[in-house]
């Protein structure tokens, strides 16, 4: 919620940790609405009547705003009404603002545990390079590959076990039927009981991938009616910019070749493999006809490199194959011409 920052710079402000790019964003803010400058006076009262004890309060939803705004317009309408019918005088005014303050810092100590229980999430991250696996509270193993972010909950607790994922993992999931499995990505939620599959959805990708090695999952898109559920040799292919859902028959421990460093193939178009090579190898692979693509791989390559495979695809097909810098191959002539 854009509104919860400015909380947060006031108190910032109030501290005198808040930058001048952030004063100034504060300030336009106040000359928005009237309520905005009530606001920050009321929590400003509240700071130096409390001796600068309110923590850092971030408030994360829609309804903590509106609560504490209304707090705050009832105040002043308490206030105005008690002016009406007598003057207080100084201690009790005082006294009267020290209870107002302790009304809205026993508010924000509800807010700031609230919100704190809400956020309660561990986080597991991976740099370039870089992966990761771990078991969860519930027994479910995850591998996490590079570039990745994975948050989740020390237990899990309520209808549901919750995650969030941005990056690519393969997940072994511990069956619960009475609690599924949830992982949240950017633009997809995934469901699922108890199952092994590899998810892709890097926040910046063009896509949400999962592909099922077991059981089911089903693949929903944010904002959408569409969904599909998947199963074995099932990939799920949300496609963000379009906002297509695709459903493809393929062999899905290739997806998680990242993790296992074995490529399976069987009875593949070349062109298939040669766009698999490219993709996990990053590098350029030419046919030199059209016809070539269309041979059939078969085979399984444990520790996997592009050149080894390559050689193995030239040795069966009579192809000739040549390397220019380890980084661009081709293959020529063949049987398959």
């Amino acid at each position: 919620m854009e509104k919860d920052k400015y909380i947060s710079l006031i108190y910032k402000k109030l501290k005198g940790e808040a930058s001048p790019s952030e004063q100034s964003a504060l300030d336009e803010w106040l000359n928005i609405s009237e309520d905005n400058p009530l606001l920050f006076q009321q929590i400003k009262k509240e700071w130096e009547l409390s001796a600068n004890y309110i923590p850092n309060i971030e408030i994360d939803t829609k309804a903590d705003f509106e609560l504490l705004r209304q707090r705050v317009r009832q105040h002043k309408a308490k206030e105005k009404q008690a002016a009406k019918i007598v003057q207080l005088r100084p201690r009790r005014q005082w006294l009267a603002w020290a209870a107002a303050a302790a009304i809205i810092l026993i508010s924000g100590w509800w807010f700031f545990n609230k919100n704190n229980i809400a956020d309660n999430m561990l986080v597991a991250q991976t740099a370039a390079a870089e992966k990761k696996d771990f078991v969860l509270s519930d027994g479910t193993h995850i591998w996490l590959n590079e570039n990745s972010s994975f948050s989740y909950p020390e237990n899990f607790t309520g209808k549901q076990r919750f995650v969030k994922l941005e990056g690519e993992a393969y997940f072994k999931v511990s069956k619960n039927k009475k609690m599924p499995f949830v992982i949240e990505t950017a633009e997809a939620k995934i469901k699922v009981l108890g199952t092994a599959f590899n998810l892709r959805a890097y926040t910046d990708g063009p896509v949400v991938e999962v592909a099922v090695d077991e059981g089911k999952v089903q693949l929903m898109p944010k904002n959408s009616k569409q969904s599909l559920v998947l199963t074995l040799n099932k990939k799920g292919v949300y496609d963000i910019a379009n906002r297509s859902l695709k459903e493809f028959n393929v062999e899905t421990k290739n997806a998680s070749f990242w993790k296992t460093g074995t490529l399976v193939y069987k009875d593949t178009p070349l062109e298939k493999v040669v766009a698999d090579l490219e993709n996990y190898f990053n590098i350029e692979i030419k046919i030199e006809t059209e016809n070539m693509g269309q041979c059939r791989v078969t085979g399984r390559f444990p520790n996997a490199n592009a050149k080894d495979i390559l050689e193995h695809i030239a040795s069966s097909f009579q192809m000739e194959l040549s390397s220019k810098g380890g980084r661009i191959y081709e293959l020529k002539k063949g049987a398959c011409q």
